[in-house]
């Protein structure tokens, strides 16, 4: 967990377990997921020892076959930062970067000593951290928003997850500092998910359209709606498009055109728009084999690259 962290969209970060499957092209390079079988390595060796586990040097620590393993520190340290920012009379965006909150945990999850847990209780302490630290938004993102509903519907029927704000939620009445989003980063995947991300009720609906691997239109053909991003029939829509193309060693290329493309797109739809970088590997009128310009126009830390253009330094924020 950290109390600051380098997204630029966020002021805290941590979740309340390490783990994760690959399931989409936008996974390849998933920075979690290199940390996990690095710097965070120790963590599951020690937990999966702890638990008995034979294979314990050995067993993966990421994908299906991967026991998830519940974090420490998290939940006290939500509580304390929620108590601090209702004293200053603010309000933090907690991003679970770690994670997916909607994992299906095939392999399960144990605590750090080793004991096994239920995936859906942990599932259901995790909201109810959320309805206790009303002064955290909590930016929630997955690529599995087909889980969302079924999730809270089955913690509320096992009575793990009683508290009225997810009754209130089942109902259409969302937390007011939950913000649900979903990750695009091609085409396929925005005609996948949108539609799924539509369905959950939430004060704030968000896209992450990162690492952005191709050219995507929002709209496209899973009947969203015109003008570009609106919702269906019961007035839902995106409130929020975070983009940018992918970082670190081995990124895919990613033409500016396509980063300015949903820009255009969210300017026309009056949706907000975070564009987060160009990526490590930022080309202009990109074509596969030719590449005309390529450059690494990362954030340096402190300030912002002079090659970025001017029309694309956009931070936007949902209000």
């Amino acid at each position: 967990m950290s109390d600051t962290t380098e997204i630029q969209w966020a002021n805290h970060t941590g979740g309340p377990y390490l783990g994760c499957s690959m399931v989409s092209p936008g996974c390849t390079h998933c920075y979690a997921m290199e940390l996990a079988q690095s710097r965070l390595e120790h963590i599951f060796r020690t937990a999966y020892k702890s638990a008995g586990f034979e294979d314990w040097r050995s067993r993966p620590v990421w994908g299906d076959k991967a026991t998830r393993v519940l974090s420490k520190g998290f939940w006290n340290d939500a509580v304390r930062l929620n108590k601090e920012h209702a004293k200053k009379g603010t309000f933090g965006r907690w991003f679970p970067s770690m994670i997916d909150w909607l994992d299906e945990m095939p392999a399960g999850i144990i605590d750090q000593k080793g004991k096994r847990e239920d995936p859906l209780c942990v599932f259901a302490r995790f909201m109810n951290l959320i309805d206790d630290t009303p002064n955290l938004f909590w930016l929630l993102l997955t690529k599995r928003p087909e889980n969302c509903i079924k999730r809270l519907q089955d913690g509320f029927n096992e009575g793990l997850c009683a508290r009225p704000m997810v009754k209130n939620w089942l109902n259409g009445s969302p937390p007011a500092n939950v913000w649900v989003g979903t990750s695009v980063e091609n085409q396929e995947q925005a005609d996948k998910r949108i539609p799924k991300l539509l369905g959950i009720p939430a004060r704030v609906r968000f896209l992450s359209v990162e690492p952005l691997l191709g050219s995507v239109d929002l709209c496209g053909n899973s009947g969203i709606g015109n003008p570009l991003i609106r919702g269906l029939a019961d007035g839902a829509r995106v409130d929020w498009v975070i983009v940018g193309g992918e970082s670190g060693a081995g990124a895919r290329p990613c033409n500016i055109e396509w980063i300015r493309s949903i820009l255009k797109q969210c300017k026309a739809a009056g949706v907000k728009c975070f564009v987060k970088q160009l990526g490590a590997y930022s080309v202009f009128d990109y074509e596969p084999g030719i590449p005309q310009y390529a450059g690494r126009l990362n954030h340096p830390k402190g300030g912002e690259p002079a090659e970025w253009p001017e029309d694309l330094r956009v931070r936007e924020f949902p209000q």
